[in-house]
């Protein structure tokens, strides 16, 4: 038999707000940076074509 356990809202810490946004600023933050350095990368490369 199966346990079924209902999700009830609850409270979310201010602290913990911050964290998950301060860890989400930082891997859009990061993806930006990937994606600049491969297209700079590109952009160096086929220069010389």
């Amino acid at each position: 038999m199966t346990e079924s356990k209902s999700l009830i809202a609850q409270p979310v810490e201010p602290e913990y707000k911050l964290l998950v946004n301060n860890i989400s600023t930082l891997w859009q933050e990061a993806k930006n940076n990937a994606a600049l350095s491969v297209n700079t990368e590109l952009l160096m490369a086929n220069s010389f074509l």
